[in-house]
């Protein structure tokens, strides 16, 4: 600021009031200063009155002090320059205010210029007095000292720095040669509320934000943490099975390959009846103690096999012990085949199968369409590409024995068949075991016991067939909910209870067979719901009351057999809605009335409703039934003529109208079944009269028999011969039944 050099001055000039050194003391700079201060005195008359004397006093020996130590300022700037770090120096600018130099004599330049300068823009305010000589010649050592410091950088009092190399902040004067200090104008220095201020510094605020940051840095580290445990935790859960897996893959034998790597170490006995026990149950174990047992021996089997054993994984030991079991239990050796069984040299896979599923390709004789779709084409191999065995077909194989419970332990299997065989025991409940199960077919056995619910969890079923055999109880209703289920066999038993309204669920079933096995009760009309039926037996039980009108919704129903019950009423008229029937079987029942509708089922084949209460004339409605070759309505008590239209039933083979009250003259009409019929029974109708059409005399039909042989003699015609009825070799005075054929 303005005249900012004036107190250092004149602190110092007070200082020099104290007494000085004699001139002989001083140093010989100074001694010259004090001869000029005194010539300058005798100049002026012994006076110095303005501040003009001390001005041109320091100017002179400032002079003289630049030129004397020129040559030592050169070399304190060299050795200054050396000092300071080669970065600082390089990085700095010379030419900006306070900069460090690198070129020599800078600090020369320095001093040669900013204090006469400053002294001059400041020599209005020297108050100097006037007989103090000493401080004015000593006042150029006080600029230099107090205010020209050689360091590098220094900065002067008003707030400037000390180099003077920049253009805006000296002028020079060209009398002299020396910088003159441009003095600072007030209106252009800046106001104080122009100056920029600084923002208030809240230490609470930044505490806070502090912690806070260090509460965030914390959680985000915890956050982190966690994660890179899961990611640990996932990679161990995926690694370790991964690795177990391909251990135990690696020694498994695929099924007719021989397995070539070799064990380290010869395994021990220990080592390897420890393998086989590890993979069975405790019920298992106990019977191995039994000597002789088919557990013991199927064990003793698989330690001879010492040399693959270590080789086989834990699935093909259990399985091969199973099968084995099975084996022995079921008296193996005696088979009517058994080609590879228990052959250490033999892949499991490859032992001896039957190659249908059930006696498919036999009962199908029996019963067309049984098991169709199932398993079609049948499967090459007992297992699957991967050595699992899937399959086991053993049906009419003379099997003697039982089935073992070690059975259950092949989970693996998909459909097991063993009927037509000596096998005793039960169904035990292990069977819930094999939930990968499709098809179970133990029919024609000597089992006993009641059927397990655990049948109930084997959801992935579609066919039962526990039929004849001698279970007992009731029919478990977890079956019912089995909603993939299209074959349920379980006739010929010993069984009790009712079709249940459940049944409408199975959606999907396709043949139900519950023949002689002692049910009762009413049919529920949810049957009608269960629209993928195709075959609906029902044989030879106690069931009661009407046959459900919704039978008629069952369009996809080809086979109704309702023999031997206690069905009653009328046949329902919605049934001519199942255009798909090809057989209804209604015989000993107490059914009383036959619908005309049964001329739209035009696709039957065999109709019987002999033995029952019909007391009506037989429906010329029949006649439609072109496809008709099997009618029997015999003992039914039919009355009435017989309508021509039978005539028109060309493939018909079997008419037996015989024991009902039929009456009238016979249709010539049925001469036209001549090439087509093999039997003809009109005895027990002695209302009948007239002569018998000469075309049925000589019947040259053939039974077209079935594997159920249901051609039965005798064949051709046979009636009454009585007074009213006579012809084909029969005299109509002769009394007496004759059979012609």
């Amino acid at each position: 600021m303005r005249g900012s050099l004036s107190l250092p001055i004149r602190s110092h000039l007070q200082k020099s009031s104290q007494p000085t050194k004699s001139v002989d003391e001083l140093p010989a700079w100074k001694r010259q200063g004090t001869a000029d201060t005194a010539q300058m005195k005798d100049d002026s008359g012994g006076e110095m009155k303005d501040d003009s004397f001390l001005i041109r006093v320091v100017q002179k020996r400032i002079s003289e002090y630049t030129s004397y130590n020129q040559p030592e300022s050169q070399e304190v700037a060299t050795t200054a320059q050396d000092d300071v770090p080669r970065k600082a120096s390089t990085n700095r600018q010379p030419d900006r205010p306070g900069a460090y130099s690198a070129a020599p004599g800078i600090e020369l330049q320095r001093a040669s210029t900013f204090v006469p300068s400053m002294i001059q823009s400041s020599s209005r305010n020297l108050l100097v007095e006037d007989d103090d000589e000493e401080a004015a010649l000593s006042q150029p050592r006080l600029m230099r000292e107090q205010i020209l410091p050689t360091q590098p950088g220094a900065v002067a009092e008003n707030g400037h720095n000390g180099d003077m190399t920049a253009d805006n902040s000296t002028t020079e004067d060209s009398s002299s040669g020396l910088a003159v200090a441009n003095l600072v104008q007030e209106d252009t220095m800046p106001r104080r509320d122009d100056l920029p201020r600084a923002t208030d510094y809240n230490v609470e605020s930044q505490e806070l934000q502090r912690e806070q940051r260090t509460k965030q840095f914390k959680t985000n580290v915890l956050l982190g943490v966690v994660v890179l445990v899961a990611v640990l935790m996932i990679v161990v859960a995926v690694a370790v099975p991964a690795k177990q897996s391909s251990n135990e893959n690696s020694t498994q034998v695929s099924p007719g390959k021989e397995q070539t790597i070799l064990p380290t170490a010869a395994p021990t006995l220990m080592s390897l009846e420890g393998r086989i026990k590890a993979v069975l149950p405790g019920d298992t174990l106990a019977a191995l103690e039994k000597e002789g047992s088919p557990q013991a021996k199927a064990y003793q089997w698989l330690l001879d096999d010492a040399e693959n054993l270590p080789l086989y994984t834990k699935e093909r030991i259990q399985q091969k012990f199973v099968l084995a079991t099975l084996y022995y239990t079921t008296s193996g050796d005696t088979w009517t085949k058994n080609t590879h069984w228990l052959n250490h040299s033999v892949h499991e896979c490859d032992w001896f199968q039957k190659p249908d599923f059930g006696r498919k390709l036999t009962i199908s004789k029996f019963y067309p369409g049984t098991f169709a779709g199932f398993l079609e084409p049948p499967p090459s191999s007992a297992c699957d590409k991967d050595g699992r065995y899937q399959h086991l077909w053993l049906d009419s194989n003379n099997l003697v024995g039982s089935v073992p419970n070690e059975l259950y332990m092949l989970k693996s299997l998909q459909t097991m068949s063993m009927g037509w065989n000596e096998l005793k025991g039960s169904i035990a409940s292990h069977i819930g075991q094999l939930t990968g199960l499709k098809g179970i077919s133990l029919g024609n056995l000597l089992l006993t016991g009641t059927i397990p619910s655990a049948v109930g969890l084997l959801t992935n079923l579609e066919i039962i067939s526990f039929r004849a055999n001698q279970l007992s109880g009731f029919i478990p209703s977890a079956i019912w909910r089995l909603s993939n289920l299209k074959h349920l066999a379980l006739g010929v038993q010993k069984l009790q209870g009712t079709l249940p309204a459940e049944i409408g669920a199975l959606t999907k079933l396709e043949r139900l067979i519950v023949d002689d096995c002692g049910l009762s009760g009413s049919l529920p009309t949810e049957l009608g719901r269960a629209e993928s039926l195709l075959a609906l037996t029902l044989i030879d039980n106690g069931f009661t009351g009407n046959l459900p009108s919704e039978m008629g919704q069952l369009t996809a129903l080809t086979s109704l057999l309702l023999t031997g019950n206690l069905l009653e009423g009328s046949l329902p008229t919605e049934l001519g809605l199942a255009t798909s029937l090809t057989k209804v079987f209604g015989g000993s029942n107490q059914f009383s009335g036959l619908p005309t509708e049964i001329g739209l089922l035009t696709t039957m084949m065999f109709f019987r409703l002999d033995d029952n209460l019909v007391s009506q004339s037989i429906p010329s409605e029949l006649g439609l039934l072109t496809n008709l070759r099997d009618l029997k309505l015999q003992n039914t008590q039919f009355s009435g003529q017989i309508p021509s239209e039978l005539g028109s039933l060309t493939s018909l083979g079997a008419m037996i109208l015989a024991n009902n009250t039929l009456s009238g003259t016979l249709p010539e009409e049925l001469s036209f079944l001549q090439q087509s019929l093999h039997t003809m029974s009109l005895e027990g109708n002695p209302l009948l009269s007239g002569y018998v059409p000469s075309g049925l005399c000589d019947l040259n039909g053939t039974c077209i028999g079935n594997a159920f042989k249901q051609c039965y003699p005798p064949f051709g015609l046979s009636f009454d011969c009585t007074d009213l009825l006579c012809g084909c070799g029969c005299s109509c005075k002769d009394e007496r039944s004759l059979r012609v054929g």
